[in-house]
């Protein structure tokens, strides 16, 4: 949580996270901001909720609410957070900036807004087989028909400094970056691990055939397990400020 500490996030801080999935992060801020604070989980997925509601009362964390909403357009007081953040979504959404736009409305004058994201681009493999390369290809393309962009990271400062927030900062985060909770990966064979799941996914929505995604499953297997092999994995933290209004 040390990057998230320069932004200011402290106890009794008000948080709102966009795409917050089961809630990992969320608990996180829950006790980063303790019970006077308040952490409001959002996420398209209703699953997602629910799942987040329950590990939030198994850890007794009151303090974190959890709803469903369209990231674009929430129910999300306006001026309320001190914080809002979006980790590892803005790359899968469309229209990432009305994302951006909306987590601005939500913060306070003078709050921060923060976001990270990978850019694919940036993450290297070495050696890198051919079949992973087609791979690397296969799911740039399914992403942006998606409305997504695999390559986001390297536009979040744009896209947080066009929205009108003050004094924006840009942060590289390796996969070996010495705080874990918002380090790309826990470690750079987990990259892989997502691929792998995506690839999953591909086949489910019959986009791939079975012979198809087993080439690439090999591929994934090959280098995570290369003993002489390299994988570096990069993502962006960007934040800035929503400026204070004129009197």
């Amino acid at each position: 949580m040390k990057l998230l500490a320069d932004t200011g996030l402290g106890r009794g801080s008000n948080v709102i996270e966009f795409g917050c999935g089961s809630g990992a992060l969320s608990r996180l801020l829950a006790r980063a901001v303790g019970p006077a604070g308040r952490v409001l989980g959002l996420d398209l997925s209703a699953f997602n909720v629910a799942r987040a509601r329950e590990l939030a009362a198994e850890e007794r964390l009151d303090n974190a609410l959890f709803e469903v909403a369209d990231l674009r357009q929430t129910r999300a007081a306006t001026d309320y957070a001190d914080l809002t953040v979006a980790r590892n979504v803005l790359g899968y959404v469309s229209a990432s900036e009305l994302v951006v736009k909306e987590m601005l409305r939500a913060t306070r004058p003078g709050g921060v807004v923060a976001a990270l994201d990978a850019d694919e681009g940036l993450v290297v493999y070495e050696p890198e087989p051919p079949v992973l390369a087609e791979l690397r290809d296969v799911l740039a393309r399914d992403r942006m028909a998606e409305g997504g962009n695999q390559y986001v990271g390297r536009s979040l400062y744009r896209l947080l400094a066009e929205a009108g927030l003050a004094g924006v900062r840009a942060v590289a985060l390796p996969s070996n970056s010495t705080d874990p909770e918002w380090s790309p990966t826990r470690d750079p064979a987990s990259h892989t691990a997502v691929l792998a799941r995506a690839v999953d996914g591909l086949v489910e929505r019959g986009k791939l055939s079975a012979e198809e995604a087993s080439r690439y499953q090999r591929a994934l297997h090959e280098v995570t397990h290369n003993p002489t092999g390299f994988i570096f994995v990069c993502s962006f933290f960007v934040w800035g400020r929503k400026p204070l209004r004129c009197a």
